[in-house]
């Protein structure tokens, strides 16, 4: 999905679970927005630059930090510890469990400095809820995009297996996306609802809001036409071994001569 989808989706996500909390925890809420916000934004590395400032600016901005941040330390971690050369440039590093897990734990990681200096920096109990929401954005994100065509790799590097749907976000023609954030909308309204005019026990409240955005994204996968394969063409390479990989351009229609991609050497 596109990023004002992400956004969107999530931020109604947030709201199913945590709207009823605003008036009475206004900055733990605004702790957990602002993480989901970031965590939905930060593994699209692909994000192209925008050609003039707006907001869409801000969050090519943040997923710099991710492409040369991050990135970096995910490189080191695959080589050191299994021995696999990735492109930097794959979306597939951070659209993974095991990128998800990477990303989430250096998040937690730098966020947890503030914590050695607790009577210098104000504010340092909000950064546990500041975490909940980053992860509770990677997830969202995730799910998101195994509903659309690209779909994800989930075991990126590990495995070639593939989730995919048929949602194709930049169609305007596909108004399922759309459909998916009434959806949202309606149990946010609802969830606010049951909050203000029958105000059930504190957990039973919860469960109700988890159940209800579960809901939410099991009508958006069953809508979607999920499907499960191995793409074999998605192959990791160890340290030191040759890649080549054929693209569709790289055979001639007239018959000439293959194209192939310079290949890809570790050192």
């Amino acid at each position: 999905m596109i990023t004002r989808q992400h956004m969107t989706l999530v931020l109604l996500s947030v709201a199913i679970l945590f709207l009823s909390g605003v008036t009475v925890y206004p900055w733990d809420c605004l702790a957990i927005v602002l993480g989901a916000c970031i965590g939905t934004i930060l593994p699209d590395i692909q994000m192209k630059k925008p050609k003039r400032m707006r907001l869409l600016t801000l969050a090519w901005m943040i997923v710099q930090l991710t492409r040369y941040a991050f990135i970096p330390v995910f490189s080191i971690l695959y080589r050191m510890f299994f021995g696999i050369r990735i492109d930097p440039s794959d979306k597939r590093i951070t659209h993974s469990i095991p990128g998800m897990l990477i990303l989430a734990g250096i998040i937690a990681g730098l966020a947890s400095i503030p914590n050695v200096f607790p009577g210098f920096l104000p504010g340092t109990n909000l950064i546990p809820l500041f975490v909940l929401g980053f992860i509770l954005g990677l997830v969202l994100h995730m799910i998101q995009d195994l509903c659309t065509r690209k779909g994800i790799t989930p075991l990126y590097p590990f495995r070639t297996l593939s989730i995919s749907g048929s949602i194709r976000p930049c169609i305007v023609t596909d108004t399922r996306i759309g459909k998916f954030q009434v959806h949202h909308f309606s149990a946010a309204a609802v969830i606010l609802g049951i909050h203000y005019f029958i105000t059930p026990p504190g957990f039973l409240f919860v469960v109700i809001s988890i159940i209800a955005l579960g809901i939410c994204l099991g009508m958006m996968i069953r809508q979607s036409d999920i499907v499960i394969s191995h793409n074999p063409a998605m192959k990791t390479h160890p340290a030191g071994e040759e890649l080549r990989i054929r693209t569709p351009d790289s055979v001639s229609p007239a018959g000439g001569q293959s194209r192939i991609p310079t290949a890809i050497r570790g050192t």
